[in-house]
This record gives C-alpha cells, sequence and structure tokens, in this order.
C-alpha cells in the first residue's frame, strides 16, 4: 500500500532499499507486492519495512539527521 501511496514501481523501491545498503531482486521485491493467497507471496518484515522507511525518508531529506543507515 505504502508503494501505491508513493507512486513507486519495484524500481523504485530497489533503488530505496539500497540508499540503506539492502540489496534485492526485482522477483524477491515483487513477492511482497503479491495477495496473501498466492503460493509465491512473502509477508515483509518489520526490519525490511522500518529499513525501508528510512530509505524513503532520506531519499525525500537527505539532510535529515535521523537516518540511521
Amino acid at each position: 500500500k505504502l508503494r501505491i501511496a508513493l507512486d513507486m514501481k519495484a524500481e523504485d523501491v530497489l533503488d530505496v532499499l539500497e540508499v540503506v545498503g539492502i540489496s534485492l531482486s526485482k522477483y524477491e521485491i515483487g513477492a511482497y507486492f503479491r495477495k496473501p493467497n498466492n503460493k509465491n507471496y512473502k509477508q515483509c518484515e518489520d526490519q525490511l519495512l522500518c529499513d525501508f522507511l528510512n530509505g524513503v525518508q532520506f531519499t525525500n531529506r537527505p539532510d535529515s539527521e535521523e537516518f540511521t543507515g
């Protein structure tokens, strides 16, 4: 839902995660975007979500002092 609200594509999500030092493939990211009843669905872990939000914050406000990546 955040990806849609932020108008991001899978590549944008990958770029944000790279900012915080996380390297995932497009296939791995796609598993998080699937419906829960899909066999390839993967639940997003709290730490990954936290890292993603830190990356979004840093991408939009690079001078933010709260970035810990």
